[in-house]
């Protein structure tokens, strides 16, 4: 099994990187080939929305998303990670999310359907503790994950904006890997499970030194990965 590791946080030394390789090094143990690209080494520019790929199936921008595009066709499972900046994914994920959309044109066939994503957010805020810090909807990961399965994608996508008010205030969080899961699912993928390491502060070595929980987490979800990904690519899930 082949997976490919994204990683669109720009501290290649921080949590959600670490807990990523960590993830990645599990998978790898068990015989998995592994190949990470960091999108904040990469040249990707926002989508301009010019509308080329409507009708050639191809983005119109010449830079490295096309190189990862290629990746992504090759790969038989994709590890997708990113810190809460800004109450949300960074820019540097959301560039690489909005030109993926490419893949879906003209038809709605990317290459990637059925293939496992499992995702990694990192976050430095207290979700709970911090009176600054801001909660809202009561939909869970976990409930749109049952909405995913117990529905078709469209019915699934009606039912996820019906049950979030866009004017309640909001778990970025939550919010981050929501993002994570819509564009996934809208390419096709299959989300299998997720790793949400909350109040890590402003210490980019949190994890590595004051969180073995989430390092076990993630060591026990790689290989987790690779065994549910190897049953998938044999179809034997299907």
């Amino acid at each position: 099994m082949k997976i490919l590791s994204i990683v669109g946080s720009p501290r290649v030394n921080g949590n959600t990187r670490f807990l990523a390789q960590t993830f990645c090094d599990s998978a790898r143990s068990t015989g998995c080939e592994v190949e990470e690209v960091i999108l904040n080494q990469k040249k990707i520019h926002g989508c301009i929305h010019c509308d080329a790929c409507l009708e050639a199936g191809v983005c119109s921008i010449k830079d490295d998303q096309e190189e990862i595009i290629e990746k992504m066709r090759a790969a038989d499972g994709f590890v997708l990670s990113s810190p809460v900046y800004c109450f949300s994914v960074t820019a540097q994920m959301k560039a690489f999310l909005d030109r993926t959309y490419s893949m879906c044109r003209p038809k709605w066939v990317t290459g990637v359907e059925g293939k496992p994503v499992f995702f990694i957010v990192g976050s430095g805020a207290p979700v709970k503790q911090d009176p600054n810090y801001v909660l809202h909807h009561s939909l869970t990961f976990e409930t749109m994950f049952r909405i995913a399965r117990a529905a078709k994608l469209a019915q699934g996508s009606v039912l996820l904006k019906v049950a979030i008010d866009p004017m309640a205030p909001f778990d970025a969080t939550s919010d981050t890997l929501r993002i994570l899961y819509q564009v996934s699912s809208i390419l096709g993928l299959e989300p299998v499970g997720y790793i949400a390491a909350e109040s890590l502060g402003h210490d980019r070595d949190a994890v590595r030194n004051h969180r073995p929980e989430d390092v076990q987490n993630a060591a026990a979800s790689g290989a987790k990965f690779a065994f549910v990904g190897g049953m998938m690519k044999a179809k034997a899930f299907l």
